[in-house]
């Protein structure tokens, strides 16, 4: 199955740039595959090993190999600490997991999208989403963009339950506790479909 470039740059405690880097200039082997959001680089397992074995002195920081993913209630503490800014921001709010399902939302989401924060919970966001082409293309340049830089800005063509389509302006950013991805943050503004060309 192999390791992404996440799993490994998080087991070597290093940027997912520096794993890019090594790829491309040849000191670590990876094969392209087509992952959930379009092409991916995987590492075997073989591979990782022999890279930590020639580079055992510049690997720093290995975590033990047991995989213990941060629980929940932190993005439970981070959505507390932003009530402030959720409750009187004229922006919409999502917060999700690191699996990309909601965590809470914010009342201005609420009234843009159409659905209660009951119905939205546990959800990933796409569930908002019409079925325009110009989402399905976003999806893996978004998914890609925030694995190597931590943010993704972008417009999605969005539906409420009654049907009407939406247009959402968004800013997506990374949520970490030291080297885990532990979920996301997104600023939603609803557009005019006038002002926006689509």
């Amino acid at each position: 199955m192999g390791v992404t470039l996440r799993e490994a740059a998080e087991r070597w405690g290093v940027s997912i740039n520096s794993v890019r880097r090594w790829v491309k200039s040849g000191k670590l082997i990876a094969k392209i595959r087509e992952g959930n959001y379009g092409q991916e680089y995987v590492i075997e397992e073989a591979e990782i090993e022999r890279y930590e074995q020639k580079n055992a002195h510049r690997i720093t920081s290995v975590p033990p190999v047991e995989y213990r993913p941060i629980p929940r209630p932190h993005l439970k503490v981070v959505a507390e600490n932003l009530q402030y800014l959720m409750k009187y921001s004229p922006k919409g709010f999502v917060l999700t997991d690191e699996n990309h399902e909601i965590v809470d939302v914010n009342q201005v989401f609420v009234k843009m999208c159409g659905y209660t924060r009951g119905q939205l919970i546990g959800h990933k966001p796409k569930m908002l989403a019409s079925l325009d082409h110009l989402n399905e293309m976003q999806y893996p340049l978004m998914h890609q963009m925030l694995d190597q830089q931590g943010f993704w800005e972008g417009r999605f063509i969005n539906r409420r339950p009654n049907g009407k389509i939406w247009y959402a302006h968004s800013i997506i950013t990374m949520i970490r506790i030291g080297k885990q991805t532990v979920g996301y943050w997104a600023i939603v503004s609803a557009e005019d479909p006038v002002h926006t060309g689509l």
